[in-house]
């Protein structure tokens, strides 16, 4: 039974768009849909998460074993929990509780949805089987049906909409036309259709519901059909792009031999409708590629269609206005021709002039920091790794191990006769390396599987296992991050202002860049300890990071047992109206200087192999 810790809120794991389903699922020609019985309780909570769900009832208090509905990070947690279940499964997408099995044939949907089924099991996780839905051809999930031809919207989505009631009053309105908006891909005109309603729905506007509206409220039910089907993206087809801009707002179409894939529009901001013409055509553009992003990055060339002829060549010029060409450093990552054809035959030009209002948008500085950001903190950091990581890998690899195979015997001219090419050549080299370095041990061979990870140099270790505590807070507000080696009695002592996680890590990374990187490091479970950064940093850097049992401080005894002096020695110079900062120095270099009744020699001697 996997169980949760609800105190940890890991917010870049977040729910997967329909989008991204749908991006998935393109070719797909079976389905089925797994439902997990019970929700959110199949996870059992933590010892140490329990006592967060606490309620008072009139028998008295009471508290959940499992994850229940209500908590915060509910929804985020469960959603990782089976994602990382069956991460494994190629053709599983999930969300929430929901799963959706597909394959392109009945053989591969078959082996996917056995697979499924074997990483519930091993997991613990059980289903609900009268909701599940087994080797369809046309299949609901998430408010879209999927079949081999694309996409449509679900019938009961479209029956509730069609029942819908005319709204009265604001708060009516506005769930109205975000019930039709989940369905806003399928209807055609949608963003002028609803114009007359959203106006209702702006500050300071009278509610006066007239004939305007009565007409888009009978339209949108008329336009949303449940036989509307918009086809797949299909990655090896030609993908074109057509773009247009007005006074008011941008259009796209996205299209694939000439059968719509995608629509979108948008309004333009204050600023925006500022623009010229020009500028304005040429943001279309820009806003277009980075919209549809996840369909067009990597593609070999994509056809951008506009009714703006001196586009074609203005990010050819050598020197174009200085906002158009910040906007063609964002097309970089993007292969991308642009050709004029006249407003008359460009579909997008109605898109534009009828965009969909946005009261609240992103800037994309925002937007692409975000992405890099989440980028480099989950695949750019290099993972350090372990001698018992090496010590796996070289056991595993062909080559190390007949190189030492041959180290042992002697035998260096049978590395002729390998007939291997890549195991020769590696072996010539590994060898003339163990050569170099006179003992084979002490080469620099790293075994094949590791190569791509690129192993940067790792400092000495002059310590291997660190406590780590709190002191605080002091009567100046802040804390006391102390660090103590369990062997060499080294304490460092640094200031903070705060026990979070972000505060801590750069502390923890300036003593760990002054003296190396230890083994292990021990904590109590408070709360920076306790959080996802801290141990994608201890992951990140290579060492273990390892919690004592709650509620027994005795486990952290050398943090613990250092803290009582020197908070009686910081308590001490408050009385006496000294400087408690330099008091503390004072402290610990006296502290360094003296040989330690456990070990009989100074930790500094210890530390550096030498007297203070």
């Amino acid at each position: 039974m996997r169980q949760a810790n609800v105190a940890i809120m890991r917010e870049r794991h977040i729910l997967p768009t329909v989008d991204e389903i749908i991006h998935d699922l393109n070719g797909a020609t079976v389905f089925s849909k797994l439902d997990l019985k019970s929700g959110y309780h199949q996870l059992e909570l933590e010892e140490s998460s329990r006592y967060i769900t606490t309620f008072s009832t009139h028998m008295g208090l009471f508290r959940y074993k499992r994850l229940n509905f209500g908590i915060v990070s509910a929804s985020e947690i469960f959603q990782e929990t089976i994602r990382k279940s069956i991460r494994r499964v190629q053709n599983a997408k999930n969300l929430s509780d929901d799963i959706i099995v597909y394959g392109k044939t009945q053989a591969e949907h078959d082996a996917a949805l056995h697979e499924t089924f074997e990483a519930l099991q091993r997991n613990g996780l059980t289903v609900n089987l009268k909701k599940c839905e087994f080797n369809k051809e046309k299949i609901s999930f998430f408010g879209v049906v999927f079949q081999k031809e694309g996409i449509s919207p679900d019938p009961a989505k479209v029956d509730a909409i069609h029942k819908a009631t005319q709204p009265q009053n604001v708060q009516e309105l506005r769930s109205f036309l975000g019930m039709t908006n989940y369905s806003a891909r399928f209807i055609e005109h949608y963003a002028t259709i609803c114009e007359p309603l959203r106006r209702l729905t702006r500050k300071d506007i009278e509610w006066n519901w007239g004939p305007q509206q009565e007409s888009a409220f009978n339209e949108l039910k008329e336009k949303l059909s449940s036989e509307t089907v918009i086809r797949y993206y299909n990655p090896r087809d030609e993908i074109t792009i057509h773009v247009d801009a007005s006074p008011v707002g941008l259009g796209a179409i996205m299209s694939q031999n000439e059968q719509t894939v995608a629509y979108a529009s948008r309004s333009l901001s204050d600023v925006e409708s500022r623009y010229s013409q020009t500028e304005r055509e040429a943001l279309a553009i820009v806003w277009a590629c980075e919209h549809f992003d996840i369909f067009i990055r990597g593609a070999p060339n994509v056809d951008i269609i506009t009714d703006h002829k001196p586009l074609e060549r203005i990010w050819s010029k050598a020197r174009p206005p200085l906002r158009i060409e910040r906007w063609g450093l964002r097309l970089q990552p993007y292969k991308i021709t642009i050709k004029y054809r006249p407003g008359k035959d460009n579909p997008a030009d109605y898109m534009s002039r009828h965009p969909v209002v946005t009261n609240q948008r992103n800037t994309h500085e925002q937007k692409i920091a975000e992405q890099y950001v989440n980028f480099i903190a989950t695949e750019a950091v290099p993972k350090a790794m372990t001698l018992n990581e090496i010590v796996t890998a070289s056991k595993e690899d062909q080559t190390i191990t007949k190189a030492i195979e041959l180290v042992k015997s002697g035998k260096w001219h049978e590395i002729k006769e390998i007939a291997d090419s890549d195991i020769n050549i590696r072996l010539n080299d590994q060898v003339d390396k163990m050569i170099g370095n006179c003992i084979p041990c002490q080469s620099t061979t790293t075994p094949k599987i590791m190569e791509p990870l690129k192993m940067s140099e790792m400092p000495s270790r002059p310590w291997r296992n660190l406590s780590a505590d709190f002191c605080g807070p002091l009567p100046s507000g802040e804390y006391l991050f102390v660090v103590i080696d369990e062997y060499l009695r080294y304490p460092i002592v640094e200031i903070t202002r705060s026990v979070s996680a972000n505060a801590v890590i750069p502390v923890l990374d300036k003593i760990i860049s002054m003296f190396g990187i230890p083994k292990v490091i021990k904590t109590d479970n408070g709360s920076p300890f306790n959080s996802y950064q801290f141990s994608q940093y201890a992951q990140n850097i290579g060492f273990h990071h390892r919690r004592i049992t709650p509620r027994w401080p005795r486990a952290n005894a050398q943090a613990e047992s250092f803290n009582k002096p020197l908070m009686k020695n910081i308590k001490a110079s408050e009385v006496e109206h000294r400087n408690w900062k330099q008091s503390m120095y004072q402290f610990l270099r006296q502290y360094r200087a003296t040989p330690h009744s456990s070990t009989g020699i100074t930790p500094f001697h210890l530390l550096f192999g030498r007297e203070a």
